[in-house]
């Protein structure tokens, strides 16, 4: 079995640029306590793919940045590009995101 490697721009599937401009899709980062969506960018070493072809690429959780597998990651709840598709997080963001929403429900109830 080949060794995992970082997934690169070849690797990379549905990186989509905006209809109108062309454009990369930015990243948002959904605030619930807020409800609104706020700006959100990772650092341009970060490699955070919407996904990938093989599941056995690393990439970097869209949140801390800690190197994961793409298959081992989770679908992030907070953040999207502009077409609402999450980024990988790993599981520790994962549950810190769970941890947020249930908090927001509570502070709204």
């Amino acid at each position: 079995m080949p060794e995992p490697r970082l997934c690169s721009l070849s690797d990379i599937k549905g990186v989509t640029p905006n209809i109108i401009t062309g454009e990369i899709a930015d990243m948002k980062k959904y605030n619930e306590t807020k409800k609104t969506y706020e700006p959100y960018s990772v650092p341009e070493e970060w490699n955070c793919p919407i996904t990938c072809y093989n599941m056995r690429m690393y990439v970097n959780c869209a949140r801390c940045g800690k190197e994961i597998m793409f298959g081992d990651g989770y679908t992030s709840m907070q953040i999207h590009n502009d077409y609402g598709l999450g980024y990988t997080v790993c599981e520790e963001c994962h549950e810190k995101e769970w941890q947020e929403r249930r908090a927001a429900k509570e502070n709204a109830d």
